[in-house]
C-alpha cells in the first residue's frame, strides 16, 4: 500500500493515482455542475488538472484522499463550500507548498492563503458528483 490509500498496481508511471488522473480526464466531457457558472466550471477543470499533474503523487505520498483533493457535496457540487477540495478552491491560484495537513495557494494576485486538509463529511470526488 501506498500512503495507506492505494495498492502499488493502483499508482501509476509517475506516483499518481490512476482513478485520479481518469477522474480529472473525465471532467472537461461532463455537463457543468449544478451551482457552478460555465467559466468558473471551466476554471475548476484546469485547476483540478493542474493540481494532478503538479501535485498527484506528492498529495498521494502525504495521504491525501480524492475528497481531499477534488472534493464537492454530491447533491450541492456548487453550493456547499464546507466539502470542497483543494483543487476546487484554487480558482485560478496554484499550489506553492504542501504538507499531510494542508497546502499553500498562491492566488492570480499573488496574495498566499492556506488551506487546510480535512475530511468533510458526505464529500464525493468531483468526478462522481455528476452520477
Amino acid at each position: 500500500m501506498i500512503a495507506g490509500l492505494l495498492a502499488a498496481s493502483e499508482i501509476g508511471p509517475y506516483g499518481v493515482a490512476h482513478s485520479w488522473q481518469a477522474g480529472v480526464a473525465q471532467l472537461q466531457h461532463m455537463p457543468v455542475l449544478a451551482g457552478f457558472a460555465v467559466v468558473r466550471w471551466e476554471q475548476v477543470c484546469l485547476d483540478c488538472a493542474a493540481l494532478v499533474d503538479g501535485w498527484g503523487a506528492e498529495m498521494l505520498r502525504l495521504g491525501w484522499s480524492a475528497e481531499d483533493a477534488f472534493g464537492v457535496h454530491p447533491n450541492a457540487p456548487g453550493a456547499a463550500v464546507h466539502c470542497y477540495g483543494l483543487g476546487v478552491l484554487l480558482n485560478g491560484g496554484s499550489v506553492v507548498a504542501m504538507t499531510a495537513a494542508g497546502a499553500v495557494i498562491e492566488g492570480v494576485t499573488k496574495v498566499r492563503q492556506s488551506f487546510t486538509r480535512r475530511r468533510a463529511q458526505g464529500a464525493v470526488p468531483i468526478w462522481t458528483a455528476a452520477r
